[in-house]
């Protein structure tokens, strides 16, 4: 598997974003909420993904760029763990992913919320 986060695999338009946020199903870890739903296949991969962190909680869009930076890098090093699932199942996702604690936590943090984040959305979709 590539390590690479490609345009295909970002969730995009006005459209995508908003069937996800209000037909999406939720789930919370410490500082990550996940709202996903399940989507027909498609020539896309099997997981498209946006990363939001709420203006509300970071005024500064430098702050908010490095929790996204951080996120994306986080999932692109990790995606695997989901691609192997939604290959196995033959399931297609989109992934609208949030920010949701106060302060900028360090990376390694970060990491460990993003990956139990990951591993409890491969539970769900079971």
């Amino acid at each position: 598997m590539r390590f690479t986060f490609k345009k295909e695999e970002r969730l995009y338009g006005h459209a995508a974003l908003d069937n996800v946020y209000s037909k999406g199903r939720h789930l919370h870890t410490d500082s990550i909420k996940i709202i996903f739903i399940e989507v027909p296949k498609s020539n896309y991969p099997p997981c498209r993904v946006v990363f939001s962190v709420p203006k509300r909680g970071f005024k500064k869009a430098v702050d908010r760029n490095l929790l996204k930076r951080r996120m994306r890098e986080i999932y692109r090093n990790h995606k695997h763990l989901l691609y192997d699932h939604l290959n196995e199942k033959g399931k297609n996702i989109h992934i609208y992913m949030i920010y949701l604690s106060k302060q900028i936590a360090p990376f390694d943090e970060l990491k460990e919320d993003v990956l139990k984040a990951i591993k409890t959305l491969v539970n769900k979709l079971n």
